[in-house]
């Protein structure tokens, strides 16, 4: 392949190239709720990428001072126990890790963090629809690119529901 704007050949895979998104939807979570000191992480054990999303995670988080709560989820029922862990343990904020299941469980998602007054920063739209922060990626114009980069912004979201930290 010579590039992966111009890959030549024939298709053989895709990437979602989202290797370091997960880390910095924590940065904008903690932009958010500076008050966090304790993120639950939703992730997947069963996904291919959870364990990579995870370690690179657990280094966001020592850079940003705050202490991680890995919550294991492999279906609904675990979604459910891993909130009720999150509230139990007085979680400051929730951040989920891209992955199929949760994408498939995302109503469930926001509207546990809604009853357990959680901040939430996800990768899917039914965030912002819900009322919480959802880190989206998007790739500048060509022409106003001198480099390969892409911007992180928080969608744009007409009323943000944000629940007062546990610890104030």
């Amino acid at each position: 392949m010579s590039s992966l704007a111009r890959p030549g050949g024939n298709l053989t895979g895709i990437s979602g190239l989202t290797a370091g998104l997960d880390a910095k939807r924590l940065e904008i979570l903690k932009e958010a709720v500076p008050t966090a000191t304790r993120v639950a992480i939703l992730w997947n054990p069963e996904n291919l990428t959870g364990v990579p999303q995870r370690n690179r995670i657990a280094l966001a988080a020592q850079a940003l001072k705050v202490e991680p709560r890995m919550l294991e989820a492999r279906s609904r029922t675990e979604i459910d126990q891993a909130f009720s862990v999150a509230v139990r343990e007085r979680a400051d904020a929730l951040l989920v890790l891209a992955d199929p299941m949760m994408t498939s469980q995302r109503k469930r998602i926001v509207d546990l963090a809604v009853r357990g007054r959680l901040p939430l920063v996800a990768y899917f739209r039914a965030v912002t629809e819900a009322g919480g922060f959802s880190a989206t990626v998007r790739t500048p114009p060509r022409s106003s690119v001198s480099s390969p980069s892409t911007r992180t912004r928080s969608s744009k979201v007409r009323s943000r529901r944000i629940f007062p930290s546990r610890s104030q």
